[in-house]
Parts: C-alpha cells; sequence; structure tokens
C-alpha cells in the first residue's frame, strides 16, 4: 500500500528533521477506490481489510520516523461514502451519501486513532509526538450543511456533472458536454 503526500515544515536554516512536523494521509481511499469498487480485496472482510490498512499505516508510521520523522500529524479518513465518484457508483438516484462506506471510514478512524495513541512516545518510537487528525467530521459537516460554509451545493464535484467527476473523467469535455445537455 502507498502512502499519501506527505508534507513536512519546520526545516529551515537546517533545522534538525526530529524538530519538524510531517503531515500525512496514509491512503484511506484505499477502502473505496480498492474494497469496495474492485474484486481484488474480497479475501478480506471490512474488519479485517481495516486491520490491514491500520497495520499498513503504523509501518508508515515507523518508515517515517525511521528516516527522522519524529513529530507526525496524521490525517484519518474522509467520510468517504460522500466523495462525487462513489456517491456515482455506489449512491442511490438522489446521490445520497454511501452510509456503508462511511461506516468504513469511522471504523478505520477508530482503529488508526487508537494506534497513533500507542505509538505514541512508546518504547518502540522514543521521543516521537504523533498526532491524529479529524477529517470525517468537519468534511461531513460541510457535505450536509453545505450553505454554512458558503456552498450551494455538496452533491455534485466541481465539474458540477454529478456524474463521476475523478481525475480525468472531470475535464473540459465532459464538463462543456453536461453544459449542453
Amino acid at each position: 500500500m502507498a502512502a499519501g503526500a506527505v508534507f513536512r515544515a519546520g526545516r529551515r536554516g537546517g533545522a534538525a528533521p526530529d524538530k519538524a512536523t510531517t503531515v500525512t494521509g496514509i491512503k484511506p481511499t484505499d477502502l473505496a477506490n480498492t474494497y469496495f469498487t474492485t474484486p481484488f480485496r474480497r479475501d478480506y472482510d471490512l474488519e479485517s481489510y481495516i486491520e490491514y490498512l491500520v497495520q499498513c499505516a503504523t509501518d508508515f508510521i515507523k518508515k517515517l520516523y525511521g528516516e527522522g520523522a519524529g513529530r507526525l500529524s496524521i490525517a484519518g479518513a474522509p467520510p468517504i461514502g460522500c466523495v462525487p465518484s462513489q456517491r456515482t457508483i455506489a449512491g442511490d438516484h438522489d446521490r445520497e451519501c454511501v452510509s456503508l462506506y462511511n461506516q468504513a471510514s469511522v471504523l478505520y478512524n477508530a482503529a488508526l486513532e487508537k494506534e497513533i495513541k500507542l505509538l505514541n512516545g512508546s518504547a518502540e518510537l522514543p521521543g516521537s509526538v504523533l498526532k491524529y487528525i479529524d477529517l470525517y467530521n468537519p468534511l461531513l459537516d460541510m457535505v450536509q450543511r453545505p450553505a454554512t460554509y458558503g456552498f450551494d451545493v455538496s452533491n455534485r464535484g466541481c465539474c458540477g456533472t454529478g456524474l463521476f467527476e475523478v481525475t480525468l473523467t472531470c475535464n473540459r469535455y465532459t464538463a462543456d458536454a453536461w453544459r449542453r445537455s
């Protein structure tokens, strides 16, 4: 499992790596893009797959620590059942959030947060400062109450088509075709 993007702050002026803060997300999209939408992980039940993902996250945290990242902020999973692609693939005609996918995010986040607390400053990672970042609740609130955050629509992606709207499928051709229809 590949990890998400890593952002390092605090390395100005030759600061030691262990004084820097590393912010990372550890691929929670594997739940939506691998477990739920492809047959590749069907040898796992959901609970076992979440355990596998948390173990991969743990291994990545240890690797970052081994590379000198002593201060880590790790983002949990967003409400993956509310992202436009998953609403299109598994949502109903009204494009509601997919509750099973969101529940998977909740379970993953709880297990990840528990693991982070166990690792934080442990004998295995002495001097480490590990923090869990909750993405799920603030993003779900934005989806459920978009006007509070200055949005009109929260059930479509940036293309505004209400279709798949992810990476290469969200481009000027798909957006133009939607506007013409």
